[in-house]
């Protein structure tokens, strides 16, 4: 399994994102395959969409839930495999 944290990633193109108040989908068009995230994964998603890499998603959600820089890191790095397994997230090499 390749580590997330020393790469850029973004959510591939075709992917539909459903937004409803602070919950949002996200759907593999291809696949058919959705993710439903909650607020901070709404947050994480939206940055990704900047062509971010971890450490800089880190000092993000940090700096706007107060968390700690290992804990965050721990879940980020979990959500993104989860992304990445449903086939959500893009690597860029």
């Amino acid at each position: 399994m390749r580590d997330l944290r020393t790469i850029h990633f973004k959510i591939k193109e075709n992917t539909a994102l459903s937004e409803l108040d602070d919950q949002a989908i996200l759907l593999n068009l291809d696949s058919g395959i959705y993710f439903k995230l909650n607020e901070l994964g709404l947050f994480i998603v939206a940055n990704l969409n900047h062509n971010t890499d971890f450490f800089s998603l880190v000092k993000l959600i940090c700096n706007k839930y107060e968390i700690s820089e290992n804990s965050c890191s721990l879940d980020l790095d979990n959500f993104l495999n989860q992304l990445r397994d449903r086939e959500l997230l893009e690597i860029i090499e």
